[in-house]
C-alpha cells in the first residue's frame, strides 16, 4: 500500500508519507486480523490519498470493496485481476454507476489475465440514517465470486442454489454430521416419547437443546470440532447446536431441515449470484400443517419463531434434501416495553420509590445482548439518560425470558412547594 497526506501551505501542496511505523495490525477474533494505517499531519482542509492491492490465495472469496464511504472521494478505482482459467461474478451494488468500466484480456506474469476495472468520480461520503440495521447494505460496493475455473476440466461453484444444498449435504461438516443419526437416538431427551403433539415435541426437544448446551459465539454453517465434542463438552458453535436440534427433530419424526442465513451485520443475501460464502448462520426450521416454524438454539431467550434480533434479514435458504426453496423472514411477534414508576411523596416534599425498565420478545434479547456486551455501560445509560440519581441498578432475565432492570430512586427537586401547598 502507499498513503499520503496533503496540505495546503503557503499556496503549495505539500505531501506528508505514510511510514511503517503508522501501520499496525490488530487481532479481530480467531479467524480475521485487520492491518491499520494512521495519517500524520491531518487538519482541517486535509486531502487524503491511498492506494492498495490485495493478493489472495483463497479463490472463493475476494474481499468485498466499499466505494461508498463515511469520507467523501474525488475518485476511486476498483482494479481486479484473475487468471483467465479462473471465472468470477462480479457484482456491484448500490446507487452508483461507475464512470468508468473496463474488462480486458491481457498478458501478466506470463500468462492471459482477465482485469477488471472501474472508476468512480467524486464519490460523496455515506450518511447513515437512523433505525436502519446494516447501512453496508445500502452503500456502493464490488464483490467477486467464484463462478468457475478450467484446469484441464470445467467446474462450477456458483451457478445454482441446487448444487449449492448437493455440495452442502457432501460436506463432512454440515452433512457428514447430519447423518450421524445414532448420537441424535442415543441423546434424546427420555420424556420426549410421552408428548403426541409435533408442536408440543418441538418445543420441548428445542428447550433441551437450548438449555443443555452453550453457545461459543462463533458464527458459521459449518461445525469446528464437531457435534460429539459438543456433547461432551456442552458448548458449541452455531452450527454444532443447530444442526444437533435438526437431528433431534428429525429423530422424532418432525420434518425438519437447516436453513442457512447471513445475519443483519453480515449483508443481505444476493439471490440473484447463488454462492454459500453469503451465508454465516444456520438454524432449524420445521414444517407443520400450520406452515413453517424457526428455532435458533444458541440464544437462551428464544422461543419458536422468536429468533434473536439479528436473524432477522428478510429472508433464508431452507437447505432441505427435497429442494432448496427461499423463506420469507419476518418478526411477526409484536414486542413491548414497561415502564414503570412506583413513587410516594415524603412529608419533607421530597420523592422516592422504585422504576423498572421491561423488555419482552426481541427487544429483551437485544437488551440482553447490549448488556453481556458491556454490563456497566448498559447500567450507566440510566443515569446520563434520565435527571434522577439512580441507584441499585440491577439488571437481569426473568423466568419467562423477559429482561427487566429494576432500581431505586430519591429527589427533592420534582415538586414545587408554595406556601403550604
Amino acid at each position: 500500500m502507499k498513503a499520503f497526506t496533503y496540505n495546503l501551505e503557503n499556496g503549495a501542496a505539500v505531501a506528508t508519507k505514510v511510514d511503517k511505523s503508522s501501520k499496525y495490525k490488530s487481532k479481530e477474533s480467531k479467524y480475521v486480523s485487520i492491518t491499520k494505517f494512521a495519517f500524520p499531519n491531518v487538519k482541517n482542509g486535509s486531502i487524503i490519498e491511498y492506494q492498495y492491492e490485495v493478493t489472495s490465495p483463497f479463490l472463493f472469496i475476494v474481499p468485498e470493496i466499499l466505494i461508498e464511504t463515511d469520507t467523501p472521494s474525488l475518485y476511486t478505482e476498483y482494479v481486479l485481476d484473475s487468471p483467465s482459467n479462473i471465472a468470477y461474478n462480479v457484482n456491484y451494488t448500490g446507487s452508483l454507476n461507475p464512470k468508468y468500466r473496463e474488462v480486458e484480456e491481457k498478458m501478466m506474469y506470463g500468462m492471459s489475465y482477465r482485469t477488471y476495472r472501474f472508476g468512480y468520480d467524486n464519490v460523496k461520503g455515506f450518511k447513515t440514517e437512523k433505525f436502519v440495521n446494516n447501512d453496508r447494505n445500502y452503500r456502493t460496493k464490488i464483490s467477486a465470486e467464484l463462478h468457475s475455473t478450467n484446469f484441464r476440466e470445467l467446474k462450477l461453484y456458483s451457478s445454482s442454489w441446487e448444487q449449492i444444498k448437493q455440495r452442502l449435504y457432501e460436506n463432512e461438516d454440515f452433512g457428514g454430521e447430519l447423518k450421524k443419526t445414532k448420537l441424535a437416538k442415543e441423546n434424546m431427551p427420555a420424556n420426549i416419547s410421552g408428548i403426541n403433539d409435533e408442536n408440543d415435541k418441538a418445543n420441548a426437544i428445542f428447550n433441551y437443546v437450548k438449555n443443555t448446551f452453550t453457545w461459543n459465539k462463533d458464527r458459521g454453517i459449518y461445525v469446528e470440532d464437531g457435534i460429539k465434542k459438543m456433547l461432551e463438552t456442552k458448548t458449541g458453535n452455531a452450527a454444532e447446536m443447530n444442526l444437533f436440534l435438526v437431528m433431534l427433530l428429525r429423530e422424532a419424526g418432525i420434518k425438519a431441515d437447516p436453513l442457512v442465513i447471513s445475519t443483519v451485520s453480515n449483508g443481505l443475501i444476493n439471490i440473484a449470484s447463488p454462492n454459500i460464502s453469503n451465508m454465516n448462520f444456520v438454524i432449524a426450521a420445521i414444517q407443520t400443517k400450520d406452515g413453517f416454524h424457526l428455532f435458533d438454539a444458541t440464544a437462551k431467550q428464544s422461543s419458536v419463531d422468536q429468533l434473536p434480533p439479528r436473524d432477522w434479514n428478510q429472508f433464508g435458504i431452507l437447505i432441505s434434501k427435497e429442494k432448496v426453496q427461499q423463506l420469507s423472514m419476518v418478526n411477526a411477534k409484536t414486542s413491548f416495553t414497561y415502564l414503570t414508576a412506583d413513587a410516594k411523596i415524603n412529608d419533607d416534599g421530597s420523592i422516592s420509590g422504585t422504576y423498572s425498565d421491561k423488555d419482552t420478545g426481541a427487544y429483551a434479547m437485544f437488551a440482553k445482548e447490549n448488556y453481556d456486551d458491556n454490563a456497566e455501560k448498559y447500567k450507566k445509560q440510566y443515569k446520563e439518560n434520565f435527571a434522577i440519581d439512580f441507584t441499585n441498578i440491577d439488571s437481569k432475565v426473568l423466568d419467562n425470558g423477559d429482561f427487566e432492570s429494576t432500581m431505586k430512586f430519591s429527589s427533592d427537586n420534582l415538586i414545587d412547594k408554595i406556601g403550604k401547598k
